[in-house]
C-alpha cells in the first residue's frame, strides 16, 4: 500500500487517495482534526508528529475532532500510541477542550469517558447535527447556552 504526506492544507497520512487522519491548524490555539477508515501505525505516527509541531507554541487550546466511517485502528497503531504515550500527554497538555463529533454513540460516550481520564481539559462527544453547538462549546465552554 503506498503512503504520502499530504501537506496543502494540513498534514495527514493518504492511504490510495484517501485521507485516514488528517491534522487542519485552524489558528494558534485551534486544530480540526478529521479521521475515517481504519487507523494504521504509520497513520498515528504521521499524527503525532503533526500534532506535536502545530501544539508547539499552544496555550489552552482547542480540537474539534471529526470521526466519519471509523474502523477499529490495527494493533500496530494501538501499539505505537501505547508506546509514545508519553509525546501524545505532552502535546494534549496544551488542550483545554476537544469537541468529538460522530453519529456513533460508542465513540461519543468513550470521548466524554476519557475526558475523565485528563484532569486539565474537557472532552465532549457530539452529533454531526451538533456540529454548531460542538464549535460554539470549544470556544466559550457552555454548550448549555447555545441550545
Amino acid at each position: 500500500m503506498a503512503y504520502a504526506l499530504s501537506n496543502a492544507v494540513g498534514g495527514g497520512l493518504r492511504r490510495e487517495d484517501k485521507i485516514m487522519l488528517t491534522v487542519f491548524p485552524v489558528d494558534l490555539n485551534r486544530i480540526d482534526v478529521e479521521m475515517q477508515g481504519s487507523i494504521t501505525k504509520e497513520d498515528m505516527q504521521s499524527f503525532l508528529e503533526e500534532l506535536s509541531r502545530v501544539t508547539t507554541d499552544m496555550e489552552r487550546g482547542h480540537m474539534l475532532v471529526t470521526v466519519s466511517e471509523f474502523h477499529w485502528p490495527s494493533l500496530a497503531a494501538i501499539g505505537f500510541e501505547l508506546s509514545h504515550i508519553g509525546a501524545f500527554f505532552k502535546a494534549y497538555r496544551h488542550f483545554e477542550r476537544i469537541a468529538v463529533v460522530c453519529d456513533k454513540t460508542w465513540i461519543r460516550k468513550l470521548s466524554a469517558w476519557e475526558g475523565h481520564l485528563f484532569s486539565w481539559m474537557e472532552i465532549r462527544g457530539f452529533t454531526s447535527e451538533e456540529s454548531d453547538l460542538a464549535l460554539h462549546w470549544l470556544e466559550h465552554g457552555d454548550a448549555q447556552q447555545a441550545a
